[in-house]
């Protein structure tokens, strides 16, 4: 995590108005990786460009592998980690698997290890001019190269023409 100092000001210009760096507290997540459970890590707040009411209503969570998310102040929060990288869970309620009800996940993905397969199917989903290197990054590891993503028919992704 990097530290931020106290006395530094951001000024951001967003949508017309001016937003000062807020302090919000900072939520430690325990989490558990592929060979140990990790510590929640401390912190005291992070200064982040939100406007004074959200900060109100904002902590920021943090997981043990160092990935965070802004989300509802008093939330429950659980990190994890693999080797395509981490994810880490919010919910109003104790974190159980699986979810009930509103939960927040926000995931890391990494193409150090087996995390290269779910970004080779989404370069392929949103650039169709790399789909074929997808289909070489699962045809290379012995993967059949007929995921839907992969296919020049599949597309769920709304095209946009370039301004």
């Amino acid at each position: 995590m990097h530290a931020t100092s106290p006395g530094l000001v951001v000024v951001l210009a967003l949508w017309g108005s001016v937003l000062y760096a807020q302090t919000v507290p900072l939520v430690g997540c325990e989490s558990s990786g592929q060979v140990e459970n990790l510590p929640a890590p401390r912190g005291e707040s992070r200064a982040l460009p939100i406007s004074a009411g959200d900060a109100l209503g904002l902590a920021y969570y943090a997981s043990a592998d160092g990935i965070g998310v802004l989300g509802p102040r008093g939330w429950y929060c659980e990190g994890n980690s693999g080797s395509g990288g981490s994810a880490l869970y919010l919910s109003p309620s104790p974190i159980r698997k699986p979810f009930e009800g509103f939960a927040i996940e926000f995931d890391y993905t990494t193409s150090e290890n087996s995390g290269r397969y779910e970004i080779a199917e989404m370069m392929g989903r949103l650039f169709p001019e790399y789909r074929a290197f997808a289909k070489h990054v699962y045809a290379t590891h012995g993967f059949p190269a007929s995921r839907p993503a992969l296919s020049a028919r599949h597309s769920d992704i709304p095209q946009q023409d370039s301004c």
